[in-house]
């Protein structure tokens, strides 16, 4: 092998594997350009011009992507629809080629991009195992050897002599999945694998990949599951609108990356909401004047909190009519939009005194690492009808820890009976 770190755009499509200490994938500065055309003529018209007269407007998938992933990592690329995820990936496998840049992959290369990308859907199962496997550069011997084990994976035993377009996506994506992983690949680049699917066989393609991982594979793995992003992958690389964004540790990079996202769907979201509380829910009455997070003891407004910290939500809010009963309720939602916790005076049978402020206590909060936000309402007795609402009053984060798996810690216990 060259010594030069990365390869050219039209070096051999299976290079020898990586050797210790040496990166399974390198890509330097890489971009790629689509030409848009408003049609077919402007598309003719450059063409019989030879150029001369641009009808085209340039679109930058890529730009300046550079990063390495070393062998026996797993790299998660994140990033909104349109953000170059997938244009990356088919440069890497050499199904497209870049306009600038360079990039490396070392070792025997296995992909799944898009859902049947490869596939001939009027072949049956059995031909496009064997049509893949010969792209792979399996002979057909070798192909036979490992054919029940590809079949045997897919489940799709009664359907493998059926053509592929009688399958539906989901069983696309099993005989894709099965093909990549068992022509025993250096390099596994998987695109939105899980997009389609039941639970069982996406269970089962997790469990593979971690025993890839065990293996000392390296695994390029582009995904919208940030749960599974965070579970499989060692870095995350954030890709925005074809630029890098950020790269490093999972958990920080995909908070920052739905923290973006949820900033993208807040001002729609805002704007839906405040017209359908201005149609349906809003009534002369009290009023929400302001909502801060707190740490016990501090005036300053927090955004950033460790598990089992202690917070507080300030509430100041304005009333009318002396005999007036109502309720206050504190959200706390994910950045996805789930909703994880509510504190209700209601609920709690805490009567609302007409001072106008309030303090919602949580001596120990439980939450795991991600983005959240604060919302805040004012109900009427029966808890239907809305006063008053500010959206989204406060955000915060959760900070790591070394163990994050899940919405929150259990505060369990174990036990190991005699017997």
């Amino acid at each position: 092998m060259s010594t030069n770190p990365v390869r050219s755009l039209e070096a051999p499509a299976a290079p020898p594997a990586a050797a210790d200490g040496e990166p399974a994938v390198v890509v330097n500065n890489l971009s790629k350009v689509y030409r848009l055309y408003a049609g077919a003529w402007p598309r003719v018209i450059e063409a019989l011009t030879f150029g001369r007269k641009c009808m085209h407007v340039p679109h930058w998938a890529l730009r300046g992507v550079s990063f390495s992933v070393p062998q026996g990592a797993t790299l998660g690329i994140v990033g909104s629809n349109g953000a170059g995820k997938s244009t990356l990936l088919k440069i890497l496998t050499g199904t497209t080629q870049a306009t600038a840049g360079t990039y490396a992959v070392r070792g025997k290369v296995s992909s799944l991009l898009e859902l049947g990308a490869g596939f001939n859907l009027e072949f049956s199962g059995r031909d496009n195992i064997y049509m893949n496997a010969s792209i792979l550069g399996f002979s057909r011997k070798q192909t036979h050897g490992i054919y029940q084990k590809i079949v045997e994976f897919s489940e799709l035993g009664p359907y493998i002599e059926h053509p592929l377009r009688t399958y539906s996506s989901g069983m696309i994506m099993r005989l894709g999945f099965s093909i990549a992983i068992n022509v025993d690949p250096e390099v596994l680049i998987l695109d939105e694998v899980f997009a389609v699917g039941d639970a069982h066989f996406q269970k089962k393609c997790i469990d593979h990949i971690t025993r890839f991982r065990e293996q000392d594979k390296t695994i390029l793995f582009v995904s919208h599951a940030i749960a599974q992003v965070r579970e499989i992958c060692d870095e995350v690389l954030w890709i925005r609108d074809g630029r890098p964004q950020m790269l490093g540790e999972p958990v920080m990079v995909t908070q920052e990356y739905e923290n973006y996202e949820r900033e993208r769907a807040l001002e729609l979201r805002r704007r839906y909401e405040t017209t359908m509380f201005e149609h349906f829910g809003k009534r002369e009455g009290p009023k929400l004047r302001g909502v801060r997070l707190k740490r016990p003891g501090s005036d300053e407004p927090v955004d950033r909190l460790r598990y089992l910290d202690p917070i507080e939500v300030h509430l100041d809010y304005e009333t009318f009519a002396p005999d007036q009963v109502l309720h206050l309720v504190v959200c706390i939602l994910r950045n996805d939009g789930l909703l994880v916790a509510v504190g209700s005076t209601k609920h709690e049978s805490v009567e609302v005194p007409h001072t106008g402020k309030a303090i919602y206590r949580v001596p120990a909060q439980p939450l795991l690492a991600a983005a959240y936000a604060v919302s805040a309402y004012i109900f009427d007795d029966s808890g239907l009808l809305i006063y008053d609402q500010i959206l989204e009053a406060a955000r915060f984060h959760v900070d790591p820890t070394d163990w994050d798996l899940g919405l929150i810690r259990l505060d369990g216990s174990w036990e190991f009976p005699r017997g």
